[in-house]
């Protein structure tokens, strides 16, 4: 008994064998007919020829029968070639049997012959092969006997000994193929069996389809879905529970089209395991052709893993897609040689290169790294592909413009499949602004550091204007003092390249003196300086410069005097980034000069007391073990007003019994206990002097050569005047926020936790009443100002991630107000971090207005210069109307001519002016709508007979009226000349009018119209006529600044290139 499995592996071999078997099966078959109808019909052609020959007698009956057999042999052929072999063989093996017996037989042999054939029919198709082909050997023997026995054998009855003897041939030829087949479906059963076992895929059979009934399943499927096959085939419907629903009905649609299609179906869906588990399978599904018909056998294979990686890759490649394009960061791949091979869409920003056109790609991105860097990209470069670690670095970089701007670049290798490196990919992070900032924050630890490393005012004016140089273009520069209690400007640092340094003198109406008048920073534009000047506040001297920038000097509240830049050139202009600039260092250049002003009259005072000062700098004195003085230097001379030789011998508490009452004499005796004692800043009243001063002291123990303690060193540093500078700190950061409280923007400032810790008084003025005293610092900007978008939030956070300033305009509404505003967002570098972000919100509502009241009136300008260009229409079409009425009554045909060829041109001046109020344009003229109007209007008005036709060809042209005017009147005098000359006597033509961009010369153009007529006269010259058309054509040729061409036989042909 076969299993399920034998009758897969049989039907299986059978599918793939009998397709071949079959068709080898038909060709011999299909040839022995072949045979056997090409032998009749020789048969049909001769033996009623024989018959007359031999007898003198025609028999239609052997006629009729051979014409029967030659029929149903031609459709036993027919059969075969269907597909229908096993009945074609049954016919044709029937056929050679009772052919010659019903021809040649007498009917007393018939029965006797056909049980001798009945054996060749069954032995053929249901006794063993090799039996049906001795049985149809023995047949053919005893057959021919027969024939002998009656006396009949012929050569006609030779043909059916023939027929015996082939048949016993293919029943051989059968026999041994039907062996040989037999051994190889037995081997590849085994084979089959082998791999259906062993196979790690799922291997069943199906009725009706794979939603219909299954009758075979192979084990497998318990490793694959945790079901038995038992299990599996014991529920009818247990394929479509284990599908998802979202699949099912695509799997049930596919699964319906296997028996339309009869093709190899696969698919894949998603199951369910019996423990819950999802996978997804392929199903190879093929329609069985065994009977019974309609059974499917398929192979279903895990792929869960496929999938996953392929879910897996495409995640990667939406996150890495999705990291390219909302990078910050301009990204570039490079190959070896450092061609780029991709550029994301902020590179393209960065460098200002066209994404759509591909543009930079293909070109080396060393070009793009500033001269002065690019050999240490290179380097960098080559040290990354010879596979060293990559480290950052900073380099400068030129855009598309020419514009130098600082990126920073992070490189890595790309490899191959085999581990080989590639290429390049790396990130370039804008840090112009970065750098700028840092430049800032440089300059001003330089201008704080100077103010203690030179050593007079001149260094430090020099070191400063050094430094400035770094910021922007400083090559003329002064600072300008006031003295207030002189009354005089004086210039003790001046470098100009034009003019020579001014001598002191008083206040006048200079810039200068206009800055430290109004105590505001300035930047004097040309036309700002004019007005100033025609309003009285300055007055021109020395060399006028281009741009002048100026900015106080304040300390304390007192105007120290003035810094200034300024450029004589064209190519060297300020903007206000420059004054802010220069305006945030003017107070770090004021605190220098400050503290170097200090400085040197302390430099004074100690070079006038140097013999008694000893140049000891701080106060140093020495007690013994008694706190007896034993050193009083000058400085302390000087601190405490007690000299030395008061103070020498004396127990320093019995001196200043107030350092007693401050602790100093306890912290005394703890140094004499060989302790170091540091003190914290004091503000002491020296008894003597009265006079209180801020010290930082230090004692230690005083220890002998044998180091034992013999008493105690102080030294105390009068700590007054930095706290003097703490005092001018605290009032520069309160002048601060005086001034951000008086400027109109509205500012306010976050930390890095976007928290809000400052906001200016006109932007607190916007709160509610009912909130305009709450405490508002420490909140977030959008709860301290709720009618500020929520866009301000997510740009902060924008800022503190990436370290750039951005710009923006928005409509906001307060109290139901609408305005316009202009935001700027800057962040506040410390460290190399942002730590706060500064925004500052300009209304330009005002300014929206105004602009808005602009369109408006040129709205107006628009509309009434249409109405111009139509009134100028209508006045030249009614004189075109008059010079109409004027011809009814013109008898004489020239006169008649000149009338109309002038009407004809007011038409096309008039045709310019329609096209102008009817256009959007008013400055420019569709060349492509006005021409085609004039050409078929000129064709109406003056063509002589309905052969000639017009063919226009204008491109895509917009003229001012200045150029179209004139083009359109050579159009009228060209078109109407051949429209009444060209084709006299009702001759057929084409006149062309033809208008396009010059392809030689850019900005150029060709104007051409032409005909095929009979041409113009020979020997005519055109531009030397009496015809007033010809005249004007010349005429307004060169009023176009163009040149024209004739060129005659065949027809006319005018080319104007203006």
């Amino acid at each position: 008994m076969q299993t399920p499995l034998n009758q897969l592996v049989i039907q299986s071999i059978q599918r793939f064998g009998a397709q071949d078997r079959q068709l080898r099966q038909r060709q011999l078959l299909n040839m022995f007919i072949t045979i056997t109808l090409l032998i009749g019909v020789i048969y049909v052609t001769a033996n009623p020829i024989y018959i007359f020959l031999s007898t003198g007698q025609f028999s239609l009956n052997f006629l009729l029968v051979d014409l029967l057999a030659l029929g149903v042999l031609a459709v036993l052929r027919l059969l075969n070639r269907r597909g229908y072999t096993r009945l074609a063989a049954l016919g044709y093996i029937f056929l050679l049997v009772l052919l010659p017996h019903a021809v040649f037989a007498p009917k007393t042999q018939d029965s006797v012959l056909i049980l001798y054939t009945l054996p060749i029919v069954f032995s053929s198709f249901i006794i063993a092969p090799y039996a049906s082909w001795i049985v149809s050997g023995g047949a053919t023997i005893a057959y021919t006997l027969v024939l002998v026995q009656a006396d009949r054998l012929n050569a006609f009855n030779f043909t059916a000994f023939l027929t015996f003897f082939t048949l016993a041939a293919l029943s051989w030829l059968i026999a041994a193929s039907f062996d040989h087949l037999v051994v190889k479906i037995e081997t590849d059963r085994h084979l089959y069996s082998t791999l259906v076992e062993h196979s790690p895929s799922v291997v069943y059979i199906a009725e009706g389809g794979r939603a219909g009934h299954w009758t075979y399943i192979s084990p497998q499927v318990e490793q694959l879905l945790g079901f038995t096959p038992q299990e599996w085939l014991s529920v009818p419907n247990r394929w479509l529970e284990q599908i998802l629903p979202e699949d099912r009905l695509r799997i049930l649609d596919e699964d319906a089209q296997i028996h339309s299609l009869k093709t190899t179906q696969r698919c894949e869906y998603r199951v369910r395991s019996r423990s819950g588990e999802i996978r997804w399978v392929r199903d190879d599904a093929n329609l069985l052709l065994t009977p019974p018909l309609g059974r499917i056998q398929g192979v279903i294979m895990d792929i869960s893993v496929r999938k996953e990686m392929e879910f897996r890759l495409r995640e990667s490649e939406d996150r890495y897609r999705t990291l390219i394009t909302a990078s910050p960061d301009a990204i570039t791949v490079t190959d070896l040689n450092g061609v780029i091979t991709y550029a994301s869409k902020r590179a393209h920003a960065l460098f200002l290169t066209d994404e759509s056109r591909g543009e930079g790609l293909g070109t080396s991105i060393f070009d793009w790294v500033a001269p002065s860097d690019r050999p240490l990209a290179q380097q960098q470069a080559s040290r990354i592909t010879s596979g060293r670690e990559s480290i950052p670095n900073i380099y400068e970089f030129v855009r598309k413009d020419g514009v130098h701007f600082f990126g920073e670049v992070s490189s890595a290798v790309l490899r191959g499949l085999n581990g080989e490196i590639t290429g390049i990919i790396a990130t370039i992070r804008d840090i112009s602004r970065r750098k700028k900032d840092e430049s800032l924050q440089e300059a001003l630890y330089q201008i704080s550091e100077a103010a203690y490393s030179t050593d007079s005012l001149e260094d430090l004016y020099a070191r400063i204007h050094a430094i400035l140089g770094t910021l922007m273009h400083a090559e003329n520069f002064f600072i300008a003092n006031y003295d207030s209690k002189t009354e005089t400007i004086y210039f003790p640092y001046f470098v100009d390249a034009y003019d020579d340094k001014p001598a002191p003198r008083k206040p006048g109406r200079t810039l200068t003196d206009y800055v430290l008048r109004t105590g505001q920073p300035i930047l004097a534009y040309p036309m700002h300086f004019e007005h100033l000047r025609e309003t009285g506040e300055v007055v021109s001297q020395g060399t006028a410069s281009v741009d002048w920038m100026g900015v106080p000097l304040k300390y304390k509240g007192e105007s120290l005097g003035i810094m200034a830049v300024q450029s004589y050139t064209e190519g060297i202009r300020f903007d206000q980034e420059d004054l802010q600039i220069m305006t945030f260092v003017s107070n770090q250049v004021a605190l220098a000069i400050a503290r170097k002003r200090a400085e040197e009259a302390l430099r004074e005072s100690n070079q006038l007391n140097q013999e008694v000062i000893s140049g000891a700098k701080i106060g140093i004195f020495l007690l013994d073990t008694d706190l007896k003085v034993l050193i009083w230097n000058p400085v302390m001379e000087n601190l405490t007003s007690l000299p030395a030789r008061e103070a020498v011998g004396s127990p320093i508490l019995e001196l200043f019994p107030r350092l007693d009452e401050i602790g100093i004499g306890g912290q005394l005796l703890q140094a004499l206990s060989g302790k170091t004692i540091f003190l914290p800043d004091q503000y002491v009243l020296f008894s003597r002097t009265q006079r209180p001063v801020w010290i930082s002291s230090i004692f230690a123990p005083h220890r002998s050569a044998q180091g034992q303690i013999a008493g105690v060193i102080g030294v105390i540093s009068n700590i007054t005047e930095r706290k003097q500078f703490e005092d001018a700190l605290r009032f520069s950061e309160n002048l601060y926020h005086t001034t951000l409280d008086a400027l109109q923007e509205w500012i306010h400032v976050v930390d890095s936790d976007l928290n809000l810790i400052l906001a200016n008084q006109s932007l607190r003025a916007l709160l509610h009443p009912s909130n305009a005293h709450a405490d508002i610092y420490g909140q977030s900007v959008e709860k301290a100002f709720p009618f500020l978008p929520a866009q301000h939030h997510l740009d902060d956070q924008e800022i503190l991630k990436t370290g750039h300033a951005l710009f923006s305009t928005e409509r906001i509404e307060i109290d139901q107000h609408p305005y316009f505003t202009e935001t700027l967002k800057v962040p506040v570098l410390e460290e190399g971090q942002v730590a706060r972000v500064i925004t500052v919100i300009r209304d330009i509502t005002a300014q929206k207005e105004a602009e808005e009241q602009i369109r408006t009136a040129l709205h107006e300008k628009e509309i009434l210069l249409q109405e111009i260009h139509h009134r100028v229409k209508n006045n030249l079409q009614v004189m075109s109307s008059l010079l109409g009425l004027q011809t009814d009554f013109i008898q004489d045909p020239r006169a008649l001519e000149v009338i109309q060829a002038t009407q004809s041109r007011i038409r096309s001046m008039a045709l310019i002016h329609e096209e102008l109020y009817q256009s959007k344009d008013l400055a420019h003229i569709n060349m492509v709508e006005y021409l085609q109007k004039l050409s078929y209007s000129l064709v109406n008005a003056f063509a002589s007979h309905p052969g000639i036709h017009l063919q226009v060809e204008i491109e895509d042209i917009f003229f001012g009226v200045d150029t179209a005017t004139p083009c359109g009147l050579i159009v009228n005098e060209l078109v109407s000349n051949a429209l009444k000359y060209a084709f006299p006597h009702g001759q057929k033509g084409t006149v062309r009018v033809v208008l396009h961009a010059d392809p030689e010369q850019a900005g150029k153009h060709v104007l051409v119209v032409a005909d095929d007529g009979v041409g113009l006269p020979a020997g005519l010259d055109f531009q030397n006529t009496d015809t007033l058309g010809l005249q004007l054509v010349n005429i307004l040729s060169q009023q176009l600044k163009g040149s024209i061409h004739l060129q005659t036989r065949p027809g006319t042909i005018f080319t104007l290139r203006f």
